[in-house]
């Protein structure tokens, strides 16, 4: 059992310069005083390590115990944890079937997960599941969760053959199953950071568990000596032998072409082995309280951590300590490497005609930063292991996404109405999870700022640049309680007829909401006021005779906690401003621009609560905008033509040199091979 329960928090040496020290006559001696650092054993094995960085050859008691050495290295410890053929498992555990089962997880025609029973047996994804049962008639297909045309709520089901033509696919129930791991995380491992990387998959922090462990081991640790002159930065003594080779989930140097003697990595080392043994115990809790297996990476960057995490694959774990980063990257596809699998990845292979670490090691970086510009120093540090990315907790998405793919095409908006109305059930269902109205994380009282919808031409092809979908946004008003038939439909109706109404055919359709975050203290005190019955009572009210009519009567009910003069005045002056832009009521269908005299419709409020303005704002926005970037590209153009000509540059052969020889970076090298 892992000691980390031991250390009490409060009682951490991290959060105060000395500690008493607590020997142990049975831990390894601490050294003789000396003013000279004490150099420990030397990591790096020959030549073919030079290009990559090794340990200090001094850990100091600052390392272990300043707060300011936290996030770098060399007593940095990440993990990266990911479930085992996530989908299949999920399923599994859902259905109660034994872990020897072979399971698949269909999606239409095609198998979108593999547990690794049924790849044994020759299963592979995307493979056509009949051609899939002919291979073993023993295989559990399970069918993704579909919701259905006509459903008025999320009702995420398994049905067994579900109609592309009526049905949506939704992921929904393995958000909800890769909740409750984050959630596991965060409660086995409360001193940590926990940043989850996608469903099925995190970064764990270990570093401040990993070295309050150490203070537990080795207590000796908890301050320098007292007769040193060097202080914090006394060298720490000698670290305990590790045999790495008996170790099931470290990486020995001889599994990688070295033989002989095990170079000591140090205290670096040893905070790594603990890190194996926090995450060991982290995982056997995962299988244990739910079900699922998975494994892990532990390392000193989130790129290492990454890499080895697949090295013992399933239900496995790898330390990657750096003596052994050498020999394990450099036969290494670089397009495995995190950030390297892209078009970047494609882009460095056609470039220097490499396609392992090995060879792209060869690149000086010099001969990188000429040919893709300054930002390939980032790559040129990837491929070495370093990485000093932090692992950052995201307890709020940054969007939610609800698309769908529909053939035929459709053409006006009445055909995409159900589709439409699927996709706000989906989209809502989410918010409400994440809301905590259904069942998700509790006390999240989060709201998008904006509602983007999404399409694509029917008449474009796939190898027309204009294939690509283009989309529309729309702020998004708060109410509650949150409605897949309220503004949400309202808004994407309206988006959706404005794209019709150019006479395109359409066959994607997706929403999505972006800038999550939490509302402010004051926004929560209106919803307790609508929710607690205030609206009614002033409703009641007898408006008086300059109120502005229709939904305007809920916007004043709402601010008439303030004092009325106030409200009424700023009415006035905002009832001022609108009649100088052109429209004479807040009521009023339509405005006029008063720059080039354009008349534009101003659609009505979207609901009750609604500001009887917000639209208003919105239409004379839009114009604005387009106004004044008008008037930039005018310029823009104007300032080039007058430039090309009195220095005669701009010439297309000019540009293509200047690109060519690494001017604007990665990006724009990437743009132009496009």
């Amino acid at each position: 059992m892992s000691p980390l329960a031991n250390a009490a928090a409060s009682d951490s040496p991290l959060n105060q310069e000395r500690a008493q020290p607590q020997p142990s006559p049975s831990l390894p001696p601490v050294p003789s005083t000396s003013t000279q650092p004490v150099p420990e054993p030397s990591l790096v094995a020959d030549d073919l390590d030079k290009e990559y960085p090794s340990d200090p050859s001094v850990i100091t008691y600052r390392h272990l115990l300043s707060p300011q050495s936290l996030n770098y290295f060399p007593l940095r410890v990440i993990a990266h944890c990911d479930v085992d053929a996530a989908y299949a498992q999920f399923e599994r555990v859902r259905l109660g079937l034994d872990t020897s089962t072979p399971i698949a997880v269909q999606q239409w025609s095609v198998l979108l997960a593999v547990n690794y029973q049924a790849r044994a047996l020759g299963i592979k994804r995307l493979m056509n599941h009949h051609e899939a049962r002919k291979i073993c008639p023993d295989l559990v297909i399970v069918h993704v969760a579909s919701l259905k045309i006509g459903e008025g709520e999320a009702n995420f089901m398994h049905r067994e053959n579900p109609s592309v033509k009526t049905h949506k696919i939704s992921l929904e129930p393995y958000r909800r199953a890769s909740d409750k791991i984050i959630k596991l995380f965060q409660r086995s491992v409360p001193d940590g950071e926990i940043e989850k990387a996608s469903i099925d998959e995190a970064f764990l922090d270990l570093t401040i568990p990993v070295r309050k462990l150490l203070l537990a081991r080795y207590p000796h640790l908890a301050q320098p000596p007292p007769s040193s002159p060097l202080g914090l930065d006394t060298p720490l003594p000698p670290p305990p032998e590790l045999d790495w080779n008996s170790s099931d989930w470290g990486v020995p140097l001889s599994a990688l072409g070295t033989e002989g003697q095990q170079p000591s990595g140090g205290w670096p080392d040893v905070a790594l082995w603990l890190g194996g043994e926090l995450m060991e115990r982290v995982r056997g809790e995962v299988e244990t309280e739910l079900g699922y297996t998975t494994s892990a990476g532990i390392s000193h960057s989130k790129i290492l951590a990454k890499v080895c995490s697949a090295y013992k694959k399933p239900s496995a774990q790898t330390v990657l300590r750096t003596s052994a980063v050498s020999r394990f990257l450099r036969p290494m596809p670089f397009r495995k490497i995190r950030f390297l699998g892209g078009k970047l990845g494609i882009a460095l292979e056609n470039m220097f005609e490499v396609s392992t670490v090995e060879g792209l090691l060869s690149v000086s970086l010099e001969e990188m930063q000429r040919r893709l510009g300054e930002e390939s120093l980032w790559v040129y540090n990837l491929i070495r292991g370093i990485d000093q990315s932090q692992v950052k907790a995201k307890s709020l998405p940054k969007s939610m996404l609800s698309t769908k793919d529909i053939f035929p095409a459709l053409e006006d908006l009445s055909q995409a109405d159900p589709w439409l109305r699927l996709i706000c059930v989906e989209l809502i269902g989410r918010l409400q999870t994440a809301r905590g109205e259904v069942g998700g994380i509790e006390g999240n009282d989060v709201w998008p700022k904006t509602l983007v919808l999404s399409w694509r031409n029917a008449d474009l092809h796939v190898g027309d640049i204009r294939y690509h979908h283009k989309s529309k946004q729309i702020p998004f008003p708060f109410h509650s309680p949150s409605s897949p038939t309220g503004p949400i439909l309202v808004l994407a109706s309206r988006l959706l007829a404005e794209v019709f109404a150019t006479g395109i055919k359409v066959t994607h359709i997706g929403l999505c909401f972006t800038g999550l975050e939490r509302r402010e203290e004051g926004q929560r005190g209106i919803e307790t006021f609508l929710t607690a019955g205030g609206v009614r009572e002033k409703r009641e009210r007898k408006e008086p005779a300059n109120a502005i009519a229709g939904p305007s009567t809920t916007t004043n009910a709402i601010h008439s906690t303030s004092p009325r003069k106030k409200v009424k005045t700023m009415e006035q002056q905002r009832l001022s401003e609108i009649k100088n832009d052109g429209v004479s009521t807040l009521n009023a269908s339509t405005w006029t621009c008063p720059e080039c005299r354009k008349v534009l419709p101003v659609p009505p409020p979207l609901c009750l609560y609604d500001n009887p303005s917000f639209e208003l704002d919105r239409v004379r926005g839009e114009h604005q905008d387009w106004h004044v970037a008008k008037s930039l590209q005018e310029e823009t153009v104007g300032q080039f033509s007058t430039s090309s000509k009195r220095e005669g540059i701009g010439k297309p052969k000019e540009r293509k040199k200047t690109i060519a020889s690494g001017g604007g970076g990665l990006g724009a090298w990437l743009v132009k091979k496009k």
